[in-house]
């Protein structure tokens, strides 16, 4: 039985340092911007999950690029974007933005690409 957990705890650390390997070898010296970006109508259960699970990922990118996690309102209701306020203070990666500032923020970040 022991065996057999410690060859499985083997593999996923095999995995798990190719997957490194493999990021550290397609890692660019260009530094740019990521951006996700999520759209909430109305009561979104799973808000909190979604966008902490995207700062997760960023987070594990690495690097010094600017990193930001955009909760589009697009008529949240009053919990939803309480859950979502309080991500952004938690976290500081996460902004909530109307759809004209998010098209605002892009245009300002990506004009002179």
């Amino acid at each position: 039985m022991w065996k057999l957990i410690f060859a499985l705890l083997a593999i996923i650390g095999i995995a798990e340092v190719g997957r490194w390997l493999w990021l550290w070898l397609l890692k660019s010296k260009k530094k740019g911007k990521i951006y996700f970006v999520f759209s909430f109508h109305g009561h979104e259960k799973e808000a909190e999950v979604a966008l902490r699970g995207a700062v997760h990922r960023l987070r594990m990118y690495g690097g010094t690029e600017e990193k930001k996690v955009l909760c589009l309102d697009r008529g949240m209701d009053e919990e939803t974007k309480r859950v979502c306020k309080l991500t952004a203070r938690d976290t500081q990666m996460v902004e909530i933005c109307s759809e004209e500032e998010l098209a605002n923020l892009l245009k300002r970040s990506f004009a002179n690409t």
